[in-house]
């Protein structure tokens, strides 16, 4: 926190790189845990990584090992972008911090993103399952890849599901 009188008390930034919006917010074990899209390396909207910090409290925060980051040669090479945190309680009743994002590889001119998964560990200090694809770029004519973002993760009758938002060029 600052001293500034023309700063928020609260606002949270990072001495270097670039901060957008957060992703990834979620309560684990008494901690709040919010993870942000960041570039480290510039301060560019390019190569996104998620930031990570946590807080008992929402006033005092602690900067936490980074999230997803670009991996050269994956799904996510050229940035992880939005996405969501939850608790993943199939296979562990106390539940596995889980990030679902939306990764761009960057190959071509309408580079599309893919849907990725990574897993922590409890204390979220690490990835101990970096992002994998669970749900590819649909082959739909006309489909923009500068527009298939934000991916969200809902609960239905048949399971959990996952998807980005997209446009389609109709003209």
């Amino acid at each position: 926190m600052t001293t500034s009188l023309h700063f928020p008390a609260l606002h949270r930034v990072h001495p270097t790189g670039w901060i957008n919006d957060p992703n990834g917010i979620m309560r684990v074990d008494g901690r709040w845990h919010v993870y942000f899209q960041y570039n480290p390396q510039s301060a560019r909207h390019e190569r996104i990584h998620w930031g990570h910090m946590s807080s008992a409290d929402l006033a005092h925060w602690r900067e936490e090992p980074m999230g997803p980051v670009p991996r050269d040669g994956e799904a996510d090479a050229d940035g992880c972008w939005s996405g969501v945190g939850l608790l993943d309680r199939q296979q562990d009743p106390a539940g596995v911090p889980t990030l679902v994002y939306s990764g761009v590889d960057g190959r071509g001119d309408n580079a599309f993103s893919r849907v990725l998964v990574a897993r922590a560990d409890r204390a979220l200090e690490q990835l101990v399952d970096p992002g994998r694809v669970v749900a590819e770029v649909p082959r739909i004519p006309g489909l923009i890849g500068c527009g298939t973002r934000s991916c969200s993760s809902w609960r239905g009758d048949t399971g959990r599901s996952r998807g980005p938002g997209s446009g389609v060029r109709t003209a």
